[in-house]
Order: C-alpha cells, then sequence, then structure tokens
C-alpha cells in the first residue's frame, strides 16, 4: 500500500441568488400530463401558428398521427386505450411560440410528469426551488445512493435516521413512492423521474460519481453545508482522523475546494490497492476540526457523538492524569457497554489512538481485560 499527500489548491467562486428549476429545466427524458383544458390551449395554439396539425408535426419530426395522440392524450395499443403523455421536449421545442402567460399556465397546468415507463409523480411541486434538502438528496446520491440506466434508484444505509431524512427531502418533489426493502443493508427505493432531474440539473453521472457539479460551488452556503454534510454522513470517519473517503481523484479534489470556501483546511491522501482503484481521503486538519463541527457536523447519530468526543479531547485542561484515574475509566465504560472498540475507548478517556493502545494492551497483559477481532478491528471486553 502506499499513501501520498496531495495539494488541494486554492479557492475562487461566485455567489449567486437561490434558483428555481421549473418545468422547461427537466430533461427530455420526461413525460408530461397537462390538465385538459390547458392541453387543449396549448396544441390549439400550435395548430394556429403552423395553419395544420401535419406542419407542426413535421416542425417536430413526428408523425401526425403521434402528435395527435399527444393532443387527444390517448393511445391505442392493442384495442385498448391508454393516457398518453407529452414528452417534455416537445413542450420545450415549442416554447418559442408562446407568450409568458401561455408558459405559466401551461406549468401551473401540468397533472403529472413522469419518465416513459416510470411512474407517476403526483400531488407535484413546481418550480422546484434550491434547498438544503435538495443538495443533500445530491449529496447522499453521490455518497450512498444507486442510480444506475436500467434500474429503479435507491438510497442505502444502516442508520435509519438517515433514511428517514432521505425520505423528508424527496418531499421536496410532492407525492413520491417510496418503499423501504433490504438489500443485505435497508435500502429506500423511489421513482427515477427524480434522479433524472438531479443527473440533468447538476449535469452529473450517478453511474461514475466523478466530480462535483459547478452548481454546487456558487450555491447558497445552507446548500454547500447540506450537501457536505450529506457526503460525510455517508463516507465520512471519526477515528484516527476526521475524514471523508472517496474514490476519484478529482472528486477528492473538488470537495477539498469546497471545504476552503468555509476556510475548513484539509490534506489528501491517495491509498494505491492492487488491482483496485485508488481510494482518496480527505482528511480536515486539526486546527479546522472544531469548525468543521460547528458549520458542517453530522446528521448520523455515532459519527456526531464521536465528534464531540474529539473536540472535547482536543479542550481537554488536563494534559496529565494518573495511570490509576485512566485504567479506571477504561474500566468503567466495559462495565457498562460489555465492549467497546478502541477509537470509543480512545475517544471517551480522552487520548490518541496510539496513547490508548498502550493502556489497553498493558490491562490485557495483567488479565484485567481481552478482545475478539471483528471485520478486523479489536473489540475490547472485560475478562
Amino acid at each position: 500500500m502506499y499513501v501520498s499527500s496531495l495539494y488541494s489548491g486554492e479557492v475562487t467562486y461566485i455567489m449567486r441568488a437561490s434558483k428555481e428549476f421549473h418545468i422547461w429545466d427537466f430533461p427530455d427524458s420526461m413525460y408530461v400530463l397537462l390538465e385538459s383544458s390547458a392541453n387543449k390551449m396549448f396544441f390549439q395554439i400550435m395548430y394556429n401558428h403552423f395553419e395544420s396539425r401535419r406542419q407542426y408535426s413535421k416542425f417536430l419530426n413526428l408523425d401526425p398521427s403521434t402528435v395527435r395522440n399527444y393532443d387527444k392524450q390517448t393511445a391505442t395499443n392493442r384495442k385498448k386505450k391508454y393516457i398518453q403523455c407529452t414528452p417534455i421536449w416537445v413542450l420545450k421545442k415549442s416554447k418559442q411560440f408562446l407568450t409568458k402567460k401561455q408558459i405559466k399556465i401551461i406549468e401551473t397546468n401540468i397533472s403529472t410528469y413522469q419518465l416513459k415507463a416510470g411512474k407517476s409523480i403526483k400531488k407535484h411541486i413546481l418550480p422546484i426551488k434550491e434547498c438544503p434538502a435538495l443538495y443533500r438528496l445530491l449529496g447522499h446520491m453521490i455518497g450512498d445512493g444507486s442510480a444506475t440506466r436500467q434500474k429503479q434508484p435507491y438510497y442505502s444505509n444502516t442508520c435509519k435516521e438517515l433514511r428517514d431524512e432521505f425520505k423528508q427531502d424527496l418531499a421536496i418533489f410532492g407525492d413520491v413512492e417510496i418503499k423501504d426493502r433490504q438489500l443485505g443493508i435497508p435500502i429506500v427505493v423511489f421513482q427515477k423521474a427524480i434522479t433524472d432531474f438531479l443527473a440533468s440539473i447538476f449535469n452529473i453521472s450517478f453511474d461514475n460519481k466523478d466530480h462535483i457539479p459547478l452548481l454546487v460551488f456558487s450555491a447558497p452556503d445552507n446548500c454547500k453545508r447540506a450537501f457536505l454534510r450529506a457526503l460525510f454522513d455517508d463516507e465520512g470517519c471519526v477515528s484516527v482522523a476526521v475524514g471523508i473517503r472517496i474514490t476519484g481523484k478529482q472528486m477528492a479534489m473538488d470537495i477539498a475546494r469546497l471545504f476552503e470556501i468555509f476556510s475548513i483546511h484539509t490534506a489528501i491522501y491517495e491509498t494505491i490497492r492492487p488491482q483496485k482503484k485508488p481510494i482518496y481521503t480527505i482528511n480536515i486538519l486539526g486546527k479546522s476540526i472544531e469548525l468543521f463541527s460547528k458549520i458542517i457536523n453530522s446528521n448520523h447519530p455515532k459519527k456526531k457523538d464521536k465528534l464531540q468526543l474529539r473536540i472535547k479531547r482536543l479542550h481537554r485542561t488536563s494534559r496529565y492524569r494518573p495511570k490509576k484515574v485512566i485504567n479506571n475509566k477504561i474500566l468503567e465504560l466495559l462495565r457498562k457497554h460489555q465492549q467497546a472498540k478502541t477509537i470509543d475507548i480512545a475517544n471517551y478517556i480522552q487520548l490518541s489512538l496510539s496513547h490508548c493502545l498502550s493502556y489497553l494492551n498493558k490491562l490485557e497483559k495483567d488479565g484485567k481485560i481481552k478482545y475478539k477481532i471483528e471485520k478486523g478491528k479489536k473489540r475490547w471486553f472485560k475478562a
């Protein structure tokens, strides 16, 4: 294993006002169903402008029968009628022939939107406003989310609090269909229209996850903080150091740049692994850990607690404590919790990991405590 340090560079960015994302910002893969009166108005305007359905169809490069189905909002397949939505690209291409008032009427009269083969999002909210929840969703999808082309997207995390928060954040889109399932670990499954929208407006592929979208850097600070917190909740660690582990050099550099906006200083380390992608660790420097806690923090209960213990260690007034006092605190912790990992004991007694290990090894040698190894890590318990 080879570890090297990377330099993150200086950060410059331009602040802007909060954005709103209208139906015209949605990806071309989306379909919409207009209320009947608005749908009739839209197609009548187009037929009048092009003087016929045939000419309008020619402009769209579609068969007139297809445009007729969009107009009537019905189609027939094997003698069975079904509701026909209109591709959003048809509205977007035709927008130039609409007045501002007509554009507003169309957006306020959208009944549902969906992908061609996906379930519709009913009781939707439009426009979608730029807010921390939107950026948390993005951060979680980059972290522990999955959104491949052919499958329904999901968010996976063993932490119930984070899964519940993810579900609440989905509500910014409206009435989203959510299912709880097990895929080795608990997952939250939801509609693909959401991740198609996120991928489109943020110009990112959830297959690669190789960079932070530029829109994040110019977003309001509360949105940037929400994004970083979601990444830390999913990919962060509080052990020997406080940081985020991720694959992808550019992604690591972007995360470091985003931290620098808040004057949170970091160091990036690259870990080379045989026949695997390198892992990049963005460590928060000791002098910035308290600032990180105040500005970013964590919504993961265990990580949040560990972070607070780490800060208490930084502020402890007494650097010297009798060995007996430290040993008693270790034994007290193990009596209370039956067992504990090395890092949890170190945080509890407010010592560095190496210093803590010296006490644990001595207590183990004296026969007062024992340990077992689970998933490559020691768990200590009373003898």
